[in-house]
């Protein structure tokens, strides 16, 4: 994990509904997000603009990152 990011967790969101709705498009897509059209490995679910950012929601809402 990078420096800076040791407390971090990483949880699915509460909203049932969308996870479901996500998780059956990343099905659909070979675990390529929904939110990104280039199928690129770093478009992968979780994809490396989540991985990157310090805290908040995954572009399409699926996971969210908070500080422990």
């Amino acid at each position: 994990m990078q420096k800076g990011y040791d407390n971090m967790k990483i949880k699915v969101t509460d909203d049932l509904e969308l996870a479901n709705q996500i998780r059956a498009k990343l099905k659909e897509r070979n675990n390529l997000c929904p939110c990104k059209f280039v199928d690129a490995p770093e478009n992968h679910c979780m994809c490396k603009e989540f991985l990157e950012q310090p805290t908040g929601e995954c572009h399409c809402g699926l996971y969210i990152k908070t500080e422990e």
